[in-house]
């Protein structure tokens, strides 16, 4: 299988590494907390560590940065597709598929 491969200064990565999390249409509904889905997913080791990132704006969906502990995931973070990108720092990412 053929791999995409990203590369920049420092490192090396491939897609297919990256941690995929699946989410619903009726979690987003409902509102899903970035942070909680961050600690959920494994992005961070817990809340406390994701809300300390979120302070220091150290985490950003797409390239949009998350300013509060509050803010939810919403559909329009997918601009029409059915995945997006979650980012700790400058190369730690996640990659959160939308189902059904």
């Amino acid at each position: 299988s053929e791999h995409i491969v990203i590369t920049d200064s420092s490192s090396i990565s491939v897609i297919s590494a990256i941690p995929h999390y699946a989410v619903s249409r009726k979690e987003l509904d409902t509102g899903l907390l970035i942070s909680s889905l961050c600690a959920k997913a494994g992005l961070t080791q817990s809340m406390s560590e994701t809300k300390r990132l979120i302070e220091q704006g150290g985490i950003y969906v797409n390239e949009r940065q998350v300013k509060t502990i509050d803010e939810k995931l919403s559909i329009d973070d997918f601009s029409g597709g059915s995945e997006l990108r979650i980012r700790k720092g400058k190369k730690k990412y996640l990659i959160i598929e939308l189902k059904g």
